[in-house]
């Protein structure tokens, strides 16, 4: 057995002992999911054995320094290039929930200034000013705690390496999928794997309850205009963040994908650190074959 073969065969093993992705499997299989983001959590934990291995595209710099480092950034949501992906505008508070709200603010407040209150929330301009004051409030103080690293089931995307992978100068680096998820599920809580959900049009998102800003937090960095559909994203979520930095096992790091117009400098710097450092891990580079389609070729060294 080589060594991909048994990360993959060891972190099945240790996910089908896991209760929370048993209780997973059951619901599934009732078809009993409190929210499409239950769901969409257990479809990316149930693709490991189908899309054993998953994909992050890097500039070459960037790219450098987290295989070097051995090291994922976790991006804050509001910094995304997509101007729609995770757009705050996009959040909206149900009106039971802005009411509590709204009473407990009143608690701030004299009597006389509570009834002048009272009688301005009747209005709707007050109640979307109140909101948009609530809103505020969490994209000052929710958001900057989240984390999230974007990935990918494809290595081969020529949009991708366009985008994000310096025009093909950059790196696609393979991670063990399962490996992660062990790795994650056991440092810390608040660590979730969710594949995206694509939309030809994007709906509100509607916190109704204080129980449930969680949830609805994770679907709404977890969902994207159709158009991006060609990512087929899958995304790391972690809230509350301790470190946008984290150091992650080399053994995760199964291969690495040199862009076709790699500088050599660069594609002699990361073989070396490969060789020496994750022996391992296979080297490919990318290259158009004769049908003019981009394929990984493996480097042997």
């Amino acid at each position: 057995m080589n060594y991909k073969d048994y990360i993959v065969k060891t972190t099945l093993e240790a996910l089908e002992k896991d209760l929370h992705y048993k209780d997973f499997l059951e619901k599934y299989n009732s078809n009993s999911f409190k929210s499409d983001v239950d769901r969409r959590l257990f479809e990316a934990l149930n693709s490991v054995e189908k899309s054993p291995f998953i994909y992050k595209y890097f500039g070459i710099e960037f790219g450098k320094k987290n295989l070097i480092d051995s090291t994922l950034y976790l991006s804050n949501p509001l910094s995304f290039n997509d101007i729609k992906d995770c757009n705050v505008n996009l959040i909206t508070i149900g009106e039971t929930y802005l009411q509590k709200l709204f009473d407990q603010e009143l608690k701030n407040y004299s009597l006389y200034d509570r009834n002048k209150l009272r009688a301005g929330y009747k209005t709707k301009e007050f109640r979307r000013k109140f909101e948009a004051d609530v809103i505020e409030k969490l994209n000052k103080d929710l958001i900057p705690e989240i984390g999230i690293s974007c990935f990918t089931y494809s290595n081969n995307n020529e949009l991708m390496w366009s985008h994000y992978a310096q025009k093909h100068e950059g790196v696609c680096i393979e991670y063990s999928f399962s490996g992660l998820i062990v790795f994650f599920s056991k440092l810390r809580k608040g660590n979730a794997f969710l594949k995206v959900s694509y939309s030809n049009s994007l709906s509100k998102i509607v916190i109704p309850d204080e129980n449930l800003i969680n949830s609805k937090m994770a679907e709404w960095i977890s969902l994207k205009e159709s158009h991006w559909s060609y990512e087929e994203e899958l995304r790391l979520f972690n809230y509350p963040i301790k470190n946008r930095v984290i150091k992650i096992p080399e053994a995760v790091i199964t291969a690495v994908y040199l862009g076709s117009k790699i500088k050599e400098s660069h594609q002699i710097e990361i073989i070396k650190h490969v060789k020496e450092n994750i022996p391992f891990a296979k080297i490919y580079k990318m290259q158009l074959n004769e049908e003019f389609k981009l394929i990984p070729y493996e480097v042997i060294i």
